[in-house]
């Protein structure tokens, strides 16, 4: 995650929720990913491709959410089943191997986090991983990974996520803190102030799945 929101949103414009599966769409998500990863990041990833602005492959297997103003996509994320996209880097760096009991269909990489620069401090973040959490629990998911600035950990950990690593990630961008999310946790939501507490409770939810994730022990 790469952007940072508010408790209060100023911005006067109303954002719209979107899937990008037309070639536009993603070529406007790419775009603004590419303006904030390298241009505005220093991001010298070797896989992204300057011609088309797409910085790696795995938008292929992945959800490509956006929220657009009307006029433009102002924030884009992705999300990738496990399933979808065996021996992927994200399995190394979240060492999904130490979680061999959760099935690989419930388990997600959030991942391509951006916020446009006049749209940072507002809402936009939030609005988006709420979307994302709700599509994911739709369908099936249940742990959710994901690697933000050590600056953004208590950002994260207020929406439910925690850490369960001692060490960081070494980057294209720099060091990251790796972080995941139990879906169906909703005690430790609602004790977090989660934007997902309330939506969780519409879903069915198994307490004492929680004891096998192994975050607890592991951090």
């Amino acid at each position: 995650g790469e952007a940072a929101m508010d408790e209060a949103d100023s911005h006067p414009a109303r954002l719209t929720v979107g899937t990008a599966t037309t070639p536009e769409e993603r070529d406007a998500v790419y775009r603004l990913r590419y303006r904030v990863f390298v241009e505005e990041m220093g991001w010298k990833a070797a896989d992204a491709d300057h011609a088309t602005k797409k910085t790696d492959d795995l938008d292929a297997a992945a959800t490509v959410y956006y929220l657009t103003d009307g006029k433009d996509i102002v924030a884009a994320m992705r999300t990738v089943r496990a399933v979808d996209a065996p021996g992927s880097k994200y399995e190394g760096f979240y060492r999904l191997h130490q979680f061999p009991e959760v099935p690989r269909e419930a388990v997600q990489f959030t991942a391509a986090l951006i916020v446009a620069p006049a749209w940072r401090g507002t809402r936009a973040l939030g609005q988006l991983l709420t979307v994302a959490y709700e599509k994911g629990r739709e369908n099936g998911i249940w742990l959710d990974f994901i690697h933000c600035a050590p600056s953004l950990v208590a950002l994260y950990e207020a929406m439910g996520y925690r850490r369960f690593r001692h060490d960081v990630l070494e980057t294209d961008v720099g060091l990251r803190i790796p972080l995941a999310l139990v879906a169906d946790d909703v005690e430790h939501l609602t004790r977090a102030r989660s934007l997902f507490a309330r939506l969780a409770r519409r879903f069915e939810n198994d307490p004492a799945d929680r004891k096998s994730t192994r975050l607890n022990s592991s951090h």
